[in-house]
Order: C-alpha cells, then sequence, then structure tokens
C-alpha cells in the first residue's frame, strides 16, 4: 500500500476533505458534537489562497489525512477567530525592519485530521506537513501561526513552534487548544533538511509537487509503462533495475537515495520508461506531474537549467558505465561501482564515520557482471583493510574521506 497526497483541485477532492474533517473531529474525537451538517466546512475555505491537501491511501483511493493552509487576506486567518495574534504579528514585523527586510508575509495552519487507523504514521504527518511547507515557500510566507488542539500539542513542541498563551477552552468545539507561531525558514529547514543543500530542483520545482509514500518493496513503476511523473527522492532508498522481469534476468542500474531525481525522461521524450523503480526502504517522494513540469520549464530558465544539468550528468554516467562494460577489466570495473556504491551511500544517523548502501552481495555481482570468484576475493579484500563491513542487506563504509 502506497499513500499519495495532493492538493485538492476538483470537487470530489474537496468533498473528501471536508467529509474527513467530520469524521475524525465529530465521529472519532467527539468534538462538535452539535454540527448538524455532513461535513465541515467555512468561509476560509472560500477564499482563493487556500490549499487544503488531502492523503489517499492506494490503491484503494481512501482518504485518510487532510491539513489546510491558509495565506494573509482581507479576513485575517483562521487562527484568529479564537486567538489574537496582533500582538505576534507586530514584534515579526518590528524585528524584519530591524533587519532591513521587507513586512511579514503570514500564513496559516490548521484542520489537520488524520483517521484513527493512520493517526500513529509519522510518514502521513509528515507528509502532510511537507507538503504544506513547499505550498508556503511558493507563496512566500515568512511566518506561520495556528492554534492547535491540546491532545497534538507535543508534535508542535518537538518542531520548535513558538506557544503563546497557556492552553484556552473553546466551549463549542469541546475541546483546549494552543495558540503557536513559527518563523517559516525554521520550518522549511525541518520539512527538508538536508534535501534543500542538494541541487536547486526542490526550489526551482516549488509549488508543483504531489506526495507519494510507499513501503519497502512498493513498485514505483515497471520497465515499458507511460510514464507521466517525475519523482525527487526527499527520504529512502529507490532501486533502479533495467531487463526481463519475468525472467529474473536484468541489470542492477543503481540505488538512489536523498535528492535524486528520476523517471523524468519520458516527461521529456514520451517514450516507455526504460527502466523499472522499486523502493528498496520506506521512501518518500516529491512528484512532479507532467503537465506541471512543462510548464515551469516553459516559464522558468532555472530550471530548464536545472534539467540539463542532470541530463548532462546522466550521459557522463552512462559513457562511464558503457566503457567500464564494454573493455576495462574486473578489478577496474569493481572499483567503479564500489566507488559508486560509496557516492550514494547516506551517513549514519548514530555513527558519523559510518556510511551504509542498501545492497547485499548478490546485488552487487549482477551490478557488476563479474565472476562471483572474482567479486568474493575482490570484497574480501575490502573487509580485510577495515574500511568495509558486509551485512545481509548493507555494504557499511567504515571512514569519512572516501575510498582511497
Amino acid at each position: 500500500m502506497s499513500i499519495r497526497i495532493k492538493l485538492a483541485k476538483t470537487a470530489r477532492e474537496l468533498e473528501d476533505v471536508f467529509k474527513l474533517r467530520r469524521q475524525v473531529y465529530v465521529e472519532e474525537e467527539a468534538y462538535f458534537n452539535d454540527l448538524p451538517d455532513a461535513v465541515i466546512i467555512d468561509q476560509f475555505d472560500a477564499i482563493s489562497q487556500v490549499a487544503n491537501l488531502i492523503a489517499y491511501s492506494e490503491p484503494e483511493h481512501v482518504p485518510i489525512g487532510t491539513f489546510r493552509l491558509n495565506l494573509d487576506c482581507e479576513l485575517g486567518l483562521p487562527c484568529e477567530e479564537t486567538y489574537n495574534f496582533q500582538e505576534y504579528r507586530r514584534k515579526a514585523n518590528e524585528i524584519r525592519s530591524e533587519k532591513g527586510l521587507s513586512p511579514a508575509k503570514f500564513g496559516a495552519a490548521g484542520m489537520l485530521a488524520i483517521s484513527k487507523p493512520f493517526r500513529k504514521r509519522r510518514d502521513v504527518f509528515g507528509g502532510l506537513f511537507r507538503m504544506a511547507c513547499d505550498v508556503a515557500k511558493f507563496w512566500g510566507c515568512t511566518h506561520i501561526i495556528a492554534t492547535i488542539n491540546e491532545s497534538t500539542s507535543s508534535i508542535y513542541k518537538n518542531l520548535g513552534w513558538d506557544f503563546l498563551s497557556d492552553k484556552i477552552w473553546i466551549p463549542h468545539i469541546g475541546a483546549a487548544i494552543y495558540p503557536v507561531a513559527i518563523e517559516f525558514d525554521k520550518l522549511y529547514q525541518w520539512a527538508f533538511g538536508d534535501l534543500v543543500s542538494k541541487g536547486d530542483l526542490l526550489d526551482n520545482f516549488s509549488g508543483c509537487f504531489e506526495w507519494l509514500l510507499a513501503g519497502a518493496d512498493s513498485v514505483i513503476f515497471e520497465e515499458g509503462e507511460e510514464g507521466n511523473e517525475a519523482y525527487l527522492i526527499s527520504s529512502g532508498i529507490v532501486t533502479i533495475n533495467q531487463g526481463n522481469k519475468d525472467s529474473g534476468i536484468g541489470l542492477s542500474i543503481s540505488n538512489l537515495g536523498q535528492g535524486v531525481l528520476f523517471g523524468e525522461m519520458p516527461l521529456i521524450d514520451n517514450h516507455p520508461r526504460g527502466a523499472s523503480a522499486k523502493a528498496k526502504t520506506n521512501v518518500e517522494l516529491v512528484v512532479l506531474q507532467r503537465d506541471l513540469f512543462w510548464q515551469k520549464l516553459n516559464s522558468d530558465p532555472a530550471c530548464v537549467k536545472s534539467i540539463l544539468n542532470l541530463l548532462c550528468d546522466r550521459l557522463r554516467e552512462t559513457n562511464a558505465r558503457a566503457q567500464i562494460y564494454a573493455g576495462d577489466s574486473f578489478k577496474s570495473r569493481l572499483d567503479f561501482f564500489m566507488n559508486k556504491l560509496f557516492v550514494e551511500s547516506t551517513q549514519s544517523r548514530k555513527d558519523p564515520n559510518l556510511w551504509i548502501s542498501k545492497i547485499n552481495r548478490d546485488e552487487f555481482v549482477n551490478m557488476s557482471k563479474c565472476p562471483q570468484v572474482d567479486v568474493d576475493a575482490y570484497l574480501e579484500c575490502w573487509v580485510n583493510s577495515g574500511k568495509l563491513e558486509i551485512t545481509k542487506k548493507e555494504f557499511r563504509f567504515i571512514q569519512a574521506e572516501g575510498l582511497n
């Protein structure tokens, strides 16, 4: 099962948003007990600068989560109906004025509703928040304000939000709330972290995304399929393979990690997909749809430059791989793929001197296309050098300077 998060645009998607709010708030949590309607909707859903996000479990297409982001307007922001944020607004603008910056631009987050079976799924909560951050960046927000339910307050504390008062009881809701706020740059850093520094694709394509959350071993796409989406890896590892999936004989092309774009070629040349992609671990993918992809390329030269740089890098790697397969010695071939594994490895959170590649011995043999006996001897040398550990599922590089 995968989960797709998107901006609700159609009548059906918006109806799913409003019904899911009632399902969670009224039926599951027993708030708004006197609410007669079958949906929860207010005037802030009708203004132009609103983004209602909806998460669906696939392939059943069942709505399981929603979140709303509003941009400041003449009506103010939804959370200001239960708390006066004027003092926070004044201080924020005062600080920006002292720094010679433009006036603050406020957004409001709210209407978070995740159905009970998915409430402990951190990836669902994180995906909704990250997509909301992408929208807020596209709008140019500098600060986000909200009133949050007491039951979710620990989440916001852990994310570094400022709590502006003690909790406030709201009778018509039947729950206590906290008014909170955060500078957007701080929230964006939480949302995307190292991904921000791994290229300009995220910045250049801001506002164009959907999110796809896929479990380990999930198929993202198959070789030969029509391709209408490209994917940027926010977290996790994706394997790319080429060859006959029925016979099991194929070529392992790469293990891709955070910050890598893949699946873009069918969007450019309209040909079927030339390889298959599979989640090796739980992954979170930023999705670029074909129409928005071309809309950005046609309107923004920076996006064109990003894609051209990417394609040039891919062409260089393809040429290097072809040369390795065609004529170099087994030793040169194995060195090439060992270095590739290291470059694509991810740093361990527990040990900064440990870099991990999610691959096993058989997959390395398949990738290199070298005889098993040569691969075994080669790997034994690396293990004996103290620079590599091999487990059933991982290659662990035990140094941070490189392979030399």
